[in-house]
């Protein structure tokens, strides 16, 4: 037997993109879209558009790329979080890029510094624009 479910103006959240859709589907139907937003859901990536993809590769047409080694994640509730990979830990707040020629690395405690590989000299505070000649 066909199981025919009727939505009408539901919302599914998925990632940072609300969805708003009518339709009748059978069981396996509905089964398999809801394990495919599960899926999506859970491997932290949203729907594909155009929008969404630059989201999910660091930034907007209004925002600038993410720094080397950050991604950008969605937690279970949709809610936008960022991963460093460089120093393992995980930020509600996006990351600002580094000034060009500017790296920030970790020393043998995993303390983070930075490489000015303009003038070859290190710091322990985080460069931004405005503290850089």
């Amino acid at each position: 037997a066909v199981v025919s479910t009727q939505s009408t103006g539901s919302r599914a959240n998925v990632g940072a993109v609300f969805l708003t859709f009518n339709m009748a589907v059978d069981g396996d139907m509905m089964s398999n879209l809801i394990e495919g937003l599960q899926v999506a859901s859970s491997s932290g990536t949203s729907p594909s558009s155009s929008r969404a993809h630059l989201q999910e590769n660091g930034g907007t047409e209004e925002e600038e790329p993410l720094p080397q080694g950050w991604e950008t994640k969605y937690d279970q509730n949709g809610r936008r979080y960022y991963v460093d990979h460089n120093s393992r830990t995980t930020s509600w707040t996006r990351p600002k890029p580094l000034p060009s020629g500017w790296e920030q690395r970790q020393d043998p405690r995993g303390r983070p510094y930075y490489v000015d590989h303009n003038t070859r000299t290190t710091t322990w505070q985080r460069p931004t624009t405005q503290n850089v000649a």
